[in-house]
């Protein structure tokens, strides 16, 4: 239904544009050939002038915001430049890490650890590391994440806020995140709304986790919170 909405509206947009257009030409037209050459003599041509005047000023002002709907916003700008980083960055590792077996895909893990601890920027492995859980991903799990769900969760990554639409696979969108902040040595908690989402969760994506050497638990309600119970 919005996208229903949004055509309509853009539908009465281009009336409007058209309607302000053809009031522009018909005063051009009267101020050219003046009231007596159109058999409205009770017009004056100052007056005409007027209301070309303002009535052009409000068709130009009208069309610079019809396009000015057409111009990236700042998410827009900020999204296309994930995608960018995405299909640049990403993308052509794919091909080599399909070729690694599954303990050579654990272990660049320990790989990347190793790369921080001796001075290596997030910046310098992010990219491997995203293609790396996709990897896993597919291979655990027969899913592999597209491109929307990998600019989610370099969003995630950068702690801002990723707004997604019903179908676009939110669930597996914040393993990229979670799995950077793993390499830094920090322990994740991810949060949903129910005990049930919780365990479901954890059981779909401990097996994508286990393939990169990362264990995942979970915690629930009805778990002690203390003592034995609660290890």
């Amino acid at each position: 239904m919005p996208q229903v909405a949004s055509a309509t509206g853009w539908a009465w947009a281009y009336r409007w544009a058209g309607v302000l257009t053809a009031v522009v030409l018909l005063l051009v037209v009267l101020l050219v050939l003046g009231p007596a050459g159109t058999g409205l003599g009770w017009l004056s041509r100052n007056g005409v002038a007027v209301a070309l005047t303002l009535a052009g000023l409000g068709w130009a002002g009208y069309l610079g915001w019809l396009a000015f709907q057409f111009l990236p916003s700042r998410n827009d700008r900020v999204v296309l430049a994930q995608r960018r980083w995405v299909r640049t960055s990403v993308d052509p590792l794919e091909a080599a890490l399909q070729a690694l077996t599954d303990d050579q895909l654990q272990a660049k893990t320990a790989e990347f650890k190793a790369r921080l601890a001796e001075g290596a920027a997030l910046d310098d492995l992010r990219a491997e590391a995203y293609a790396c859980v996709r990897e896993a991903s597919r291979r655990a799990r027969n899913h592999r994440q597209f491109e929307c769900q990998l600019i989610g969760g370099k969003v995630l990554e950068e702690c801002n806020v990723a707004e997604m639409r019903t179908g676009e696979g939110k669930t597996i969108v914040c393993y990229m995140a979670n799995y950077l902040k793993v390499l830094q040595g920090l322990k994740v908690h991810m949060v949903t709304v129910n005990d049930y989402l919780v365990k479901r969760d954890a059981e779909f994506c401990r097996p994508i986790f286990a393939l990169l050497g990362v264990s995942v638990g979970y915690i629930t309600a009805d778990m002690e919170t203390y003592g034995p119970g609660a290890e």
